[in-house]
């Protein structure tokens, strides 16, 4: 089912931009967003560079009937960003993004998702934030490492590119897609994130940085209120109840979600869907907890959090002392 597009703010705009092979986990994070109780209708907009029938069919499924939320499918080329930097954790699909201005170009703002976080609320009050000075509103990254690499201090704000709530007008009058395409030719491998790094060098000064809520990763229930920059309160609550869960990092979900924070989260956003859906796109994914010591070492960090870090503070000042083992392969993902 599809809808005019418009400039009407009541009308939440979603884009995700995805390649086939997170086609299916679009399918969860689209269904979570139906299932948080939107206050405002939603303009879902789904673009894909390789497409899957099958799949859109079933994402275009969960419109059926809806009279205030729509859906829009449209087909892109990823040609423009041939010979910019990919690996194994990245394809050329993440780069998609930096064509929203354009895709969209009679909206004044977007909320940009990636398709591997689940939502569990409202995402009205995020929406509504004020970005009219400001190129995106983006929420704090506490585990980046590759500040140093770009020039940022160690105690910069650096932001994830999982969740953005786009400032479109400003993107087209100031050229920002361009200006980030711009930095991942000049440095290429030498970024870590590659256009999450390009995307905070040309966004420095101009991001509104909101509540860790709206793109809590997993391990910031391991964090500190401090390593969030938010009050101890505050932070309980929020890792209590987090509006939008992203699993960066290779620990997924679908992969074994008794071994993450918040799985079972991700769980209950599959149950919700059809048998069939579950049966044909989620086979793979553990239902049933096994007595593995991943699990067991994820029950324990969120009940004791506080003497996990204590103890993985004990383990790195005696591992300093052991030979270095061989360096990761690939680069890690986000």
């Amino acid at each position: 089912m599809t809808a005019t597009q418009t400039d009407e703010t009541d009308r939440v705009a979603v884009a995700l931009c995805i390649d086939r092979a997170f086609l299916r986990h679009a399918l969860v994070t689209v269904a979570s967003l139906l299932d948080a109780g939107p206050s405002l209708p939603l303009d879902v907009h789904i673009f894909y560079a390789e497409t899957d029938p099958a799949c859109m069919a079933r994402i275009a499924a969960l419109f059926e009937g809806q009279d205030r939320h729509f859906c829009h499918f449209q087909k892109i080329s990823l040609a423009r960003f041939e010979g910019f930097p990919v690996s194994e954790a990245f394809s050329a699909g993440i780069y998609a993004r930096l064509l929203l201005p354009y895709l969209m170009p009679r909206r004044e703002k977007v909320l940009y998702l990636d398709a591997d976080l689940i939502v569990l609320d409202d995402v009205a009050p995020l929406w509504r934030l004020d970005i009219r000075e400001h190129a995106a509103a983006a929420i704090r990254d506490p585990f980046c490492d590759s500040r140093a690499a770009i020039g940022f201090a160690p105690d910069e704000p650096y932001f994830n590119s999982g969740v953005l709530l786009m400032n479109l007008e400003a993107w087209r009058r100031d050229g920002i897609a361009e200006a980030v395409a711009g930095e991942i030719a000049r440095l290429g491998p030498r970024l870590t994130y590659f256009d999450q790094d390009a995307l905070n060098l040309v966004l420095r000064g101009r991001i509104l940085f909101a509540d860790p809520r709206w793109n809590f990763q997993p391990r910031m229930a391991d964090a500190t209120a401090r390593d969030l920059a938010c009050a101890p309160e505050v932070f309980r609550r929020i890792r209590d109840r987090p509006a939008i869960v992203h699993f960066t990092t290779p620990h997924k979900p679908w992969k074994d979600p008794f071994a993450i924070h918040y799985g079972g989260e991700y769980l209950a956003c599959l149950r919700r869907l059809d048998p069939d859906l579950r049966a044909r796109y989620f086979a793979d994914v553990p239902q049933e907890s096994r007595l593995r010591l991943a699990h067991l070492k994820t029950r324990l960090r969120w009940r004791f959090p506080e003497a996990y870090r204590a103890a993985r503070g004990l383990y790195r000042i005696l591992s300093r002392g052991l030979p270095a083992g061989p360096a990761p392969a690939g680069r890690p993902a986000r």
